[in-house]
């Protein structure tokens, strides 16, 4: 990777270090939390009903920014990452409301845990994100189960 590619350190900071896998100092990935206790009382059935090819297009709820943003899945508001205005994060500081989904990469945040976090569950909800905002991806998705298995 040469040097214009590679991650800023600054955001490598932002990232708890038990949570970064590093080969040979030249890439990063996150592995997200496994046993969060803080999606046990989602309701999966109403966030799917909450999720629409629209639904993951909305602007943040308080600055209209169209890119970067993030769904509470306790009460389903839409609101910008960290990286644009922080909205999210000071959306989890009124209410307490732990986990939000990326619309930009279908990644899982629980702020009570601090930390990516993904399960069955969130397993589900991450295909079923994937197949709206990538339709044509469904027919020739490969289940990790069928290689694993």
């Amino acid at each position: 990777m040469d040097k214009e590619q590679q991650y800023d350190p600054e955001v490598l900071k932002e990232i708890p270090p038990e949570l970064l896998a590093e080969a040979e100092g030249e890439w990063f990935a996150v592995n997200p939390k496994q046993d969060c206790p803080h999606q046990e009382n989602l309701n999966w059935k109403e966030i799917v009903g909450n999720l629409s090819k629209k639904t993951i297009t909305l602007p943040c709820t308080k600055c209209d920014n169209d890119k970067e943003n993030w769904m509470c899945l306790s009460c389903y508001e839409i609101r910008c990452s960290r990286y644009v205005k922080g909205h999210m994060g000071d959306h989890n500081k009124e209410t307490k409301h732990p986990i939000s989904l990326s619309f930009s990469d279908g990644s899982f945040w629980c702020y009570d845990c601090e930390s990516y976090v993904f399960s069955p569950g969130l397993r589900e909800l991450a295909m079923t994100f994937s197949d709206i905002k990538f339709p044509s991806d469904k027919e020739g998705r490969i289940d990790i189960n069928d290689v694993v298995n």
